[in-house]
């Protein structure tokens, strides 16, 4: 779990957001994080240039199915591998 500052595009910051993090996406001229918002309560699209400050927890978040979630990704999605 990843707590987050993060404004939105209204401009408003939401301090010390709690998100389990999913996935990374780009977009056509942004890249997102994709999670499992705990203040709001479902799937949330976070703009990685938005996000102000991550502070990354010891808390494990619990497995979710990407695709369940989101639904599938685009034909033409890749996946990116680290490490």
């Amino acid at each position: 779990v990843v707590h987050i500052d993060y404004v939105n595009g209204d401009g408003t910051m939401t301090r010390d957001r709690p998100v389990e993090p999913m996935a990374l996406a780009r977009t056509r001229h942004h890249w997102h994080l994709l999670g499992w918002c705990r203040l709001r309560e479902g799937p949330r699209w976070f703009r990685t240039d938005r996000v102000m400050r991550a502070h990354l927890t010891h808390e494990v978040a619990p497995p979710r199915d990407l695709g369940a979630t989101f639904g599938e990704p685009p034909d033409d999605a890749r996946p990116i591998e680290l490490g």
